[in-house]
């Protein structure tokens, strides 16, 4: 169970939030924050819940939590993650030959990848605007300014498939 003093934290850097930009307050309100360490090693939300790892989130400076909580209400408020896998649901019904790879990887694998993109995307805006966004998530100067459809083929672009019997993604660097 998460201290009272790391809530308060959370608490804190939404009301930051909320006085900067008034939508991701709102938004905020909206979710029901949710302690969860299984599965889940950072923070993640399916637009109900906003779950956080607590060991995770206990090692952010505030400015860090600042910038992965309004990268969470971000997914939300974009929808992006179900954009970006009828795009790339789109991709394999159409049999593009530029993607073959597509076709064997798991519905779930899929769901990573249009995760990578929005991330990417998501991401590249913060760092714009917040800029302290943690070491380790997936961003990059070059997905700036870019269409969420341009950086999901160039991660299909860019994605290792690590050989095991059951296909590995691995995460594009840029």
């Amino acid at each position: 169970m998460a201290e009272a003093n790391l809530i308060d934290r959370i608490n804190r850097a939404v009301q930051t939030l909320s006085y900067k930009d008034p939508v991701f307050g709102l938004y905020f309100t909206l979710l029901n924050l949710t302690e969860r360490e299984e599965g889940i090693s950072t923070l993640a939300t399916d637009c109900d819940k906003l779950y956080f790892n607590p060991k995770y989130v206990s090692k952010l400076t505030d400015d860090e939590l600042r910038a992965v909580l309004s990268h969470e209400v971000m997914h939300c408020l974009s929808l992006t993650a179900g954009d970006v896998m009828n795009r790339l649901q789109d991709f394999i019904d159409r049999g593009d030959d530029r993607y073959p790879d597509t076709k064997k990887v798991s519905k779930m694998a899929r769901s990573t990848i249009a995760n990578w993109a929005s991330d990417y995307q998501i991401n590249s805006i913060i760092q714009q605007t917040i800029d302290h966004l943690p070491k380790g998530v997936l961003v990059s100067n070059e997905m700036n300014n870019k269409s969420l459809e341009t950086i999901l083929k160039e991660v299909l672009d860019s994605i290792e498939f690590i050989k095991s019997p059951r296909p590995i993604l691995k995460p594009p660097k840029f």
